[in-house]
């Protein structure tokens, strides 16, 4: 019965239409769904997208899926995904940073705002030994940052966390040096809180990621982390 139905539409099932295509006729119980419309006995498409069908019930539901809609569905962030950012303003209580490439997304076509909060910067907040830390000795201005969403936020943001080991800084310049030279030189991580200048041996303080090769993957699919500290350059293949 389900083949018989397919053969009686005009295009097969998964084929591109575009509005104003006839898809198949009303006397072959079939009935409109979501991006079609009848008119005169007929269906026709209202959309730019993929010929669907369901046949579950006695009646064969004929739609189009939306494919820019589904194309920003897929540019959704999503709390509990690994984020490329690049620190923007490093103030008290938080930083500001845009996110610049996600986990699952090929290529960002906006670059979201987001804030990573004191309380989300590390796992353990305050120790005997190390517990008048500030924010401007984990992050600087035009850092970059791998981080995973922990909130949506507000409308303007979204909540980023470098708490876990193998988040915070990934790539960072030194003060020490003009940015020409320190932009194809960034700094080397010493440790899980200091990188050092390769020029001049400065240590600066930042929360350093742990190397981690699979979550940058993640992020960023086949690319890596390239000597231009432009969005480009990042996300160049």
């Amino acid at each position: 019965m389900t083949s018989q139905r397919k053969t009686k539409l005009r295009y097969e099932i998964g084929s591109m239409v575009v509005p104003g295509d006839r898809l198949g006729s009303i006397r072959h119980n079939y009935i409109p769904g979501e991006g079609t419309y009848a008119r005169g006995g007929h269906i026709f498409s209202c959309l730019v997208g993929k010929l669907a069908i369901d046949t579950t019930s006695s009646y064969s539901i004929v739609s189009v899926e939306d494919e820019t809609k589904a194309a920003a569905v897929k540019q959704v962030l999503k709390v509990g995904q690994l984020v490329l950012c690049r620190v923007q303003r490093v103030m008290m209580l938080q930083a500001n940073i845009i996110i610049v490439a996600a986990e699952g997304v090929k290529k960002l076509k906006h670059k979201p705002d987001a804030c990573i909060r004191r309380d989300d910067v590390r796992r353990v907040q305050s120790t005997s030994k190390d517990k008048n830390w500030t924010m401007e000795s984990c992050f600087h201005p035009e850092d970059w940052v791998l981080g995973r969403i922990v909130s949506l936020g507000d409308s303007r943001r979204y909540m980023i966390s470098t708490a876990e080991t193998e988040l915070g800084v990934v790539r960072a310049v030194s003060a020490s040096t003009s940015f020409e030279i320190a932009s194809v030189l960034p700094m080397k991580p010493i440790s899980w809180k200091e990188m050092e200048c390769p020029l001049t041996g400065k240590k600066e303080y930042r929360k350093v990621a742990k190397p981690n090769h699979e979550f940058l993957s993640k992020v960023l699919g086949n690319t890596t982390i390239m000597n231009d500290t432009s969005t480009d350059g990042i996300m160049k293949d």
